[in-house]
């Protein structure tokens, strides 16, 4: 089963903090939860951290946008709209690998700050950065390689 094998990420709120919430999540995901007040110390997670969270840095605001485009009408229609969005997000393609990607190099700048704040300039800031890096390493080993080719043809036609 899945569940077995998913672990819950809590976000430390006040509002999800009582110790019902807490009793429910060891039941369900014994061992397997993250976040403030969990019983495993090596697992925990700061609170209020939405730009470690896929949930709050994308999914809220993708599905914001998409449901409040035009004024809703009445409740049925939210609920409509809310699983539209929902469908539509879950059938774009690459939606899932880009956030995968962008939540990698937010835990790179989270490491790099020491588990301080960054914000997500420095993401971008880390993602240029690795890019740049990737690139001069390409122009270096093509450079190289072309350089041994020419010397090489240089001392086949001296020779």
């Amino acid at each position: 089963m899945l569940r077995n094998r998913m672990w819950f990420m809590h976000d430390g709120a006040p509002p999800h903090f009582s110790l019902a919430v807490r009793q429910f999540l060891n039941r369900k995901f014994a061992n397997r939860w993250i976040g403030r007040g969990t019983q495993r110390p090596n697992h925990l997670w700061p609170a209020r951290s939405p730009d470690l969270n896929p949930v709050d840095f994308f999914l809220w605001g993708q599905l914001k946008s998409l449901v409040y485009a035009t004024p809703i009408q009445n409740e049925e229609d939210l609920r409509n709209r809310i699983i539209d969005g929902c469908e539509r997000i879950c059938n774009t393609p690459g939606i899932f690998e880009r956030v995968r990607q962008s939540m990698e190099r937010r835990v790179e700048a989270c490491i790099m700050a020491a588990g301080g704040h960054f914000s997500a300039v420095t993401v971008m800031l880390l993602f240029f950065f690795l890019v740049t890096i990737f690139f001069f390493v390409i122009i270096f080993l093509f450079g190289y390689y072309c350089f041994s080719f020419v010397s090489f043809a240089i001392t086949q036609t001296v020779l």
